[in-house]
């Protein structure tokens, strides 16, 4: 669903507002090779909420600004070192989890549940798996996320020098980030063994969006000029 509000330039300004709420589903790649439909699931972030606008100040000075949000995408924890179907493939979603189901649903006290489950039924004393690798006891941190929001505001002040009829300056500073916003990203959704030293990897993050002018990195600030003739 698509709503969008846009107000014309009148009495010196415009704004432009897009609302977009997704149901986006397909296939994240193959876990099974038994069930290749294993992986159908949520794709993509459910909201996105896209704000700009101009204000024309009068004297050739305008503020132009972009608002970009979206909200966390879907995520599988899954299992690595471990083949309990014997398809060949080492990697495991915890049983009694629809695929993608978090951020969509299900919460932190699903995933304590399930890999409660994972260490009472399945890693039980013992057990190997089909490659007889013996199938450990998983272990989650106390603090953990599933993945970041993006959120960036991007403002644009310009100043526009009229020389002649046909020939214009015009001098432009532009703030990336404004509020130098950490969307953060790079997170690790495998669930490491109880045996791991550092079992903090979990649900944390190991970057932060770059900057590319616009795209939510660090605050950045960019300075140029324009000649219209």
């Amino acid at each position: 669903m698509l709503v969008k509000f846009d107000k014309r330039f009148s009495k010196k300004y415009l704004v432009t507002a897009s609302y977009a709420l997704t149901a986006r589903n397909g296939y994240n790649g193959i876990l099974d090779l038994d069930d290749l439909d294993s992986t159908w699931g949520p794709i993509g972030a459910r909201h996105i909420l896209n704000v700009s606008g101009l204000v024309d100040f009068g004297w050739g000075v305008q503020l132009g600004f972009i608002s970009a949000f979206a909200s966390r995408g879907p995520v599988t924890p899954t299992v690595n070192g471990v083949d309990l179907d014997g398809d060949g493939i080492s990697t495991e979603t915890l049983p009694g989890l629809k695929f993608n189901c978090f951020n969509r649903g299900c919460g932190k006290q699903d995933m304590r549940v399930a890999v409660l489950n994972w260490n009472t039924n399945v890693a039980t004393p013992g057990r190997r798996d089909a490659q007889n690798r013996v199938v450990p006891q998983l272990k989650l941190p106390d603090n953990f996320e599933f993945g970041d929001t993006f959120s960036s505001q991007d403002i644009r002040v310009t100043k526009t020098f009229s020389l002649k009829e046909q020939f214009k300056i015009s001098v432009f500073a532009e703030v990336f980030n404004v509020f130098n916003i950490a969307n953060l990203s790079s997170f690790s959704f495998t669930v490491p063994p109880a045996t791991q030293a550092d079992a903090t990897t979990f649900g944390s993050p190991t970057q932060r969006s770059s900057q590319v002018f616009g795209s939510g990195g660090p605050r950045a600030l960019q300075l140029g000029a324009r000649v219209t003739f």
